[in-house]
Parts: C-alpha cells; structure tokens; sequence
C-alpha cells in the first residue's frame, strides 16, 4: 500500500476472465476496502468485509487496488478457469510484476509519446528479450514466443 497517495494506490491490477467462472471453476475473490477505512489485520479485514467470490461471464473485468486483500478461490474441479491479470503502476515507481513482456512496438516505436511513456517502464523481462534481440528491428511472432519461452523464469 502507498499510504502517500491520496487513495492509497500504489498499483492497480486488471483481472480479465477470458472463460466464464462459476462455482463449477476457480474463481479470484477480494475483501472490499474503502480508501477510508482504518488499515487492519488480514484477519480483523476479513471478519468485518468477508470475502467476496467474483463469479461472472467471460469478458468480465475486475480492477482492483493490489494492496485490498484479494485471493483466489479453489475448487475441485475439471473446468478451466483462463484469466488475464494486468498490472498498472506509476511511471516514477518500480514496476510490479517480471510476469509479461512488454513489446517495443508500444515503449519505444508507438508515434504516440504518451503511449510511449505508459509503456515505457519496462520489467526485467523486457530487458532481457531486448539484449537477446538486440539490433534487431522485425522480429517474427513465432520467434518472439521462441525468445521469450527460453528466458528464464521470472522470480515469483
């Protein structure tokens, strides 16, 4: 939590569900919290705000504030849950996650500069694949995938 900004927001997260959940699926759960309340225990948050199941039809999103308590909630099941998280951080900040990739089209040759700067906080990801393909202007996407498959795991 980034208790400078005025709505304690030091990163925001996108959940995208790309298939739908229900309770036939795993499905992302989060513990609402207003930017007023007192900031608590994990526990003490839990037994005044719950826990709330964000079950909903492929195509929805979710955007949240990374530091409200959020979890996943597992069940067993034979059912694919496919989701998409994005994250969303400040430009003066570290960014978040080493968890995707970054692609110079938008950072570096997007015509727009605004674009350019939003995604212009590249991760160690997108550092890497930048020193494996340096020099390099087109870089096929079945090559791209290649280059990226083969770089090390990020840290969790």
């Amino acid at each position: 939590m980034w208790r400078e900004h005025p709505l304690r927001i030091g990163y925001m997260r996108q959940q995208l569900y790309l298939s739908d959940v229900s309770d036939a699926t795993h499905s992302f759960a989060i513990s609402p919290q207003s930017i007023d309340d007192e900031i608590i225990s994990k526990e003490d948050q839990v037994e005044r705000n719950g826990i709330h199941d964000l079950q909903a039809p492929a195509g929805t999103a979710v955007l949240f504030n990374i530091s409200h308590l959020h979890t996943v909630c597992i069940r067993p099941t034979q059912a694919e849950r496919k989701s998409i998280g994005v994250y969303y951080g400040h430009r003066h900040r570290d960014y978040h996650s080493d968890h995707s990739y970054i692609p110079p089209s938008l950072w570096r040759d997007h015509p727009d500069q605004e674009t350019r700067g939003f995604y212009g906080n590249l991760n160690n990801l997108s550092r890497e694949y930048l020193e494996q393909t340096a020099g390099r202007d087109e870089i096929p996407l079945d090559e791209t995938m290649k280059i990226l498959e083969d770089l090390p795991a990020p840290k969790p």
